[in-house]
Formats: structure tokens, sequence, C-alpha cells
């Protein structure tokens, strides 16, 4: 121990610059992934905005379009029960919204 303490040569030029590099590289990964969270809240936020949009047009809607909806079933995935025999009859809706939400009521 004591004869490291005395030793006065100091680091030499390549671990100067390997840490320099490692300081170097941390930085950039930080920036990277700052950036990359930026741009997903900013993706984030643009389709909040459309939903919300939509979803305000579709409350707004004075006259919905009528439209029908066909339930259908499927087993899931290693079940027994079979499928029934014959399909229900569709429903009658009125749709409300646009492409960014689309809701639905029994009429």
């Amino acid at each position: 121990m004591r004869q490291k303490l005395a030793d006065a040569r100091g680091e030499t030029l390549v671990e100067v610059l390997a840490s320099i590099l490692i300081g170097a590289l941390s930085v950039a990964m930080l920036f990277s992934a700052a950036m990359a969270s930026g741009s997903m809240d900013r993706t984030a936020g643009e389709a909040d905005e459309v939903f919300n949009t939509s979803l305000n047009a579709a409350e707004e809607q004075k006259a919905p379009t009528e439209g029908e909806v066909t339930v259908k079933y499927t087993p899931p995935p290693g079940s027994t029960d079979p499928a029934p025999p014959d399909p229900p009859p569709p429903v009658r809706v009125n749709f409300y919204g646009g492409p960014g939400a689309l809701s639905y009521a029994l009429k």
C-alpha cells in the first residue's frame, strides 16, 4: 500500500484517453435516451389529442349513423366448447364518432 502511495508516476495518456472515451459514450447514451423519451412523449400527446378530438365530436354529434353489428363466437384455444350452430342475428345500432374514436349505442 505504501509503495503505491509513494509512486509518483501518475496515469498514462492511454488511461486518460480511455476514461474520456467512457465519459463521452456515457453522455452520448444519456442524450440519446432523453431524445427518444421526448419523441415518445410527443407521439403519445398527438395520439391523445386525436382521440380526445374524436371523442368530443362523437359526444356532440346529433345525427348518428345507423348500422348493424354482428356478434361472432370463437371458442378459445384448447376449449372443447363447440361454436353455436347458427350465428345470432345482427343487432341494429347507432354509430357515433369518426375515424379516431367510434362508439355505438343499441337502438
